[in-house]
């Protein structure tokens, strides 16, 4: 884990707490990621592929696209002691560019939350938004209707129920499975 103190800078970053998700209790719904290319949020998303397989049980990072099922990418906070105050805030940690990722399996009916900065930049953030993938990266962004009401044509649905007291946005995710065409 990567942090702002490396490059002594403040900078807020995503952060992602697995509130209640189904992977935290099956260890067979975590994987091993890696982008090799650049560094990354903690709470961003990626697609899983068999064909992405790199090595001893790591998959190389994709962003996807929006008919696809995702995995949320997280790594723990690692915070010391000696740090000031302001280093210690979990906003100050990234992924690290070729740093292994820990890629949560999500399942319909999970619950995460994500800061602000988690998603996607000038994405309006707000309870009773709709969570999607728009097929340009590893965030996630905002719209303000289902847009499966009519038709699945997303793979990854999510809803914003609730504002916790420390700025993070809760997530009940309503889909996520690959669209069939």
């Amino acid at each position: 884990m990567a942090s702002n103190f490396e490059k002594y800078l403040y900078d807020k970053h995503g952060v992602f707490h697995a509130t209640l998700m189904h992977a935290t209790d099956i260890p067979s719904a975590f994987y091993t990621m890696v982008n090799k290319d650049a560094e990354m949020e903690n709470g961003s998303v990626s697609v899983l592929k068999p064909e992405n397989y790199v090595e001893d049980d790591v998959f190389k990072v994709e962003a996807p696209k929006i008919t696809d099922k995702i995995v949320i990418l997280a790594n723990d906070v690692k915070i010391y002691e000696e740090y000031t105050k302001r280093m210690q805030e979990e906003s100050q940690y990234f992924i690290g560019q070729g740093e292994r990722i820990r890629a949560f399996e999500t399942f319909e009916t999970d619950r995460f939350s994500l800061s602000k900065e988690a998603f996607k930049d000038e994405t309006e953030v707000e309870v009773g938004k709709y969570v999607v993938v728009d097929g340009t990266g590893f965030k996630l962004t905002t719209v303000a209707e289902d847009p499966n009401k009519t038709a699945v044509t997303h793979g990854f649905v999510g809803y914003i129920y609730k504002q916790w007291p420390n700025g993070e946005y809760a997530v009940f995710v309503k889909r996520n499975a690959a669209v069939e065409a």
